[in-house]
């Protein structure tokens, strides 16, 4: 081994996992199995390509905290020396300036890392994110992160993370600029939702927030996408039932 930069051999985890009295066969082997087919389907994951043995670990050394209520995790501003990965639920990240106007910016699924790039770069957090209600989030520092994750794996997969985040942010410039009402709306929906994950259960009040429109907008253009097989609504959730049709942008017809 170099140092704490390099993953610890299968046999030397094992003798790490004894000590530490973790079960290997334990019911958080399917969390961990369940963590990575996630992180598959979601190749720019902080933690992607580690193997299942090493995230049961990983996850098992860990602070988990469910969130019944939501809750504040970081503040914009603060220095971290611990971030999140997303479990289960959501965290939303939000941006306030100096004059108190304020954004929602993201909303981290499962298999998404919050507060990794401050971990890393020990400089303050340019966002604030909020645990929401139903969450179930897993606290780690940099050193078990680096215990878990070898270099040269931690560098691919943050530099991946930004690459996704800057492309994301150019794609949500060029809909705010450019598209219809409904067409951002279409937008955030296929980027909040995968063909392996159709479902989100985004509301529709942050939908507004995302797409800049109105909420009765939201509301409008949903009906109709219902209407036509393309979502199924329930309370809480959507679900894409069609993601090619969703695809289909029309025209520009408005700036509303």
């Amino acid at each position: 081994m170099q140092g704490s930069l390099v993953r610890a051999t299968t046999a030397e985890q094992d003798g790490l996992d004894a000590a530490a009295g973790i079960d290997p066969t334990g019911p958080g082997l399917h969390l961990a199995a369940s963590l990575a087919r996630i992180m598959r389907n979601h190749p720019a994951a902080l933690l992607a390509g580690i193997d299942v043995p090493s995230l049961h670990s990983f996850l098992s050394r860990c602070e988990i905290t469910r969130h019944a209520t939501p809750r504040q995790i970081i503040t914009q501003g603060d220095n971290l020396d611990h971030a999140y990965l997303v479990i289960a639920g959501a965290v939303e990240i939000s941006v306030m300036d100096e004059s108190g106007n304020f954004l929602l910016a993201h909303l981290a699924q499962a298999g998404e890392v919050v507060g990794e790039v401050e971990l890393l770069s020990r400089r303050p957090c340019v966002a604030s994110a909020t645990a929401r209600r139903g969450s179930t989030l897993a606290r780690f520092g940099s050193d078990l992160l680096r215990a878990h994750v070898p270099a040269e794996r931690l560098l691919q997969n943050l530099s991946g993370v930004l690459h996704d985040r800057l492309g994301r942010d150019n794609s949500l410039h060029l809909t705010a600029l450019f598209y219809s009402s409904e067409d951002r709306i279409r937008s955030h929906l296929l980027r909040f939702t995968t063909a392996e994950s159709p479902r989100t259960d985004i509301s529709q009040s942050d939908l507004a927030t995302f797409s800049g429109c109105s909420r009765q907008t939201v509301n409008r253009t949903l009906a109709q996408l219902r209407d036509e097989g393309i979502l199924r609504l329930a309370r809480g959730s959507i679900t894409v039932l069609d993601r090619n049709r969703l695809r289909q942008f029309r025209a520009l017809t408005d700036k509303a």
